[in-house]
């Protein structure tokens, strides 16, 4: 088997193997070590309303502050 034939081969494998994983819903997650109200936290949440509106709840973000 010649090397080119071997690698098309493998990364066929792969891409079945992998490619679902794509089509997984995700929850990011994001730590603060400030309190609830604080701008960067704010900020985060407002990002991950945005991205779960976008992307129809396929995505998100879960914000861990401290508070």
């Amino acid at each position: 088997m010649k090397i080119p034939h071997l690698f098309g081969r493998v990364a066929l494998a792969a891409s079945v193997l992998f490619g679902g994983l794509a089509a997984q819903a995700t929850e990011f997650r994001s730590s603060d070590i400030h309190p609830e109200d604080y701008p960067t936290v704010l900020a985060v949440r407002h990002m991950g309303e945005t991205l779960s509106k976008a992307t129809g709840g396929k995505h998100s973000i879960k914000v861990y502050a401290k508070g």
